[in-house]
């Protein structure tokens, strides 16, 4: 009687063993490699997304109406929910402003031979959820109605109604430089830094009202962008402390550090939760750096106290500076 050649008890067992660790190893890869693509993926539509709102608020700035021809201007700091209601609490703002300035209507269609609806009030802001909303309506001086003559009466109807264009702003603040001058290359260090505030605080406008002072129109603004895009493949952690040394995060390796860069710590209209925005140097072991002393100071908004493990976002910032017509 001939005896069959087998595997033992011991060899199947190192193989299951050896198979196992491959296995364990390969789906790590997989895992990792899935990571990447899809935070690639996001940071890409992001990218794509912050391009394609650049170009509408361009797009309305060049049909803005001149200064000298009845223009108008206006913007605050603001958090407002999906209906619209103002966020009391100024730790809920997130340092995002509402801007709001008239412009041509594009739409000729909609323009009657006496010339109502010529001209529109455009309003951008940012809700509780993220979403950078975009609404027009006719401006008081082309609608038709000589009791309407206030603009700032109209940028307040328009919060009743959100219209979101974007998904996951973080961020959306506004520089604006009291300098008449076009230039090549403008000098912002006379500029009026719009970053901070409170819920509803009026910071710039052009309009004189019964309980506002009129500014003078600026030559220039300055706009500063950050979105991810409203992904959950968007790149965050969880905050741990604030120290002298920095903001340390965990549960993230890599984050953008291009000139400009922010990182917003909490979210905004969540309950207890204090909201925070700072443009970092640097991201080095979990530690979030940045410099308090510039030429052209860091953006930080009012320190606030965190407790963890609240959210961190982080997301390169986009800007677009126009100067505006006489």
């Amino acid at each position: 009687m001939t005896r069959r050649a087998g595997f033992t008890l011991l060899e199947i067992l190192i193989s299951i063993m050896i198979f196992m660790v491959i296995s364990i190893a390969m789906v790590g890869v997989l895992s990792t490699a899935t990571k990447l693509f899809r935070g690639g993926e996001s940071a890409r539509a992001a990218n794509d997304e912050a391009i394609a709102v650049i170009s509408m608020i361009d797009a309305d700035l060049r049909r803005m109406v001149p200064a000298a021809d009845g223009g108008f201007l206006y913007t605050k700091v603001l958090g407002a929910d999906k209906a619209g209601n103002l966020i009391t609490d100024p730790t809920q703002a997130g340092g995002c402003m509402v801007l709001a300035f008239k412009i041509r209507n594009p739409d000729t269609s909609a323009i009657s031979d006496t010339g109502v609806g010529s001209r529109l009030i455009v309003v951008y802001w940012v809700d509780s959820t993220g979403d950078l909303n975009r609404r027009t309506e006719t401006a008081a001086d082309s609608d038709g109605n000589e009791t309407t003559i206030s603009e700032y009466n109209v940028v307040k109807t328009l919060f009743g109604n959100p219209n979101p264009i974007a998904r996951g702003c973080l961020y959306f603040g506004v520089d604006v430089s009291p300098d008449a001058e076009p230039r090549t290359k403008l000098d912002w260090s006379d500029a009026l830094p719009l970053a901070t505030g409170t819920p509803d605080e009026l910071v710039y406008t052009t309009e004189k009202t019964t309980t506002l002072a009129m500014d003078p129109f600026p030559g220039a603004i300055r706009l500063t962008l950050a979105i991810t895009g409203g992904s959950r493949n968007a790149v965050s952690g969880a905050f741990i402390d604030d120290t002298a040394a920095g903001i340390r995060v965990a549960g993230v390796s890599q984050v953008a550090t291009a000139n400009g860069a922010m990182a917003r710590i909490g979210d905004i209209g969540k309950a207890g939760e204090a909201v925070e925005w700072v443009e970092y140097d640097s991201f080095k072991n979990g530690v979030l750096s940045y410099q308090g002393a510039r030429p052209q100071p860091r953006r930080r908004t009012e320190t606030q106290t965190h407790v963890r493990p609240a959210r961190v976002y982080f997301c390169p910032t986009y800007t677009l500076v126009r100067t505006f017509p006489r």
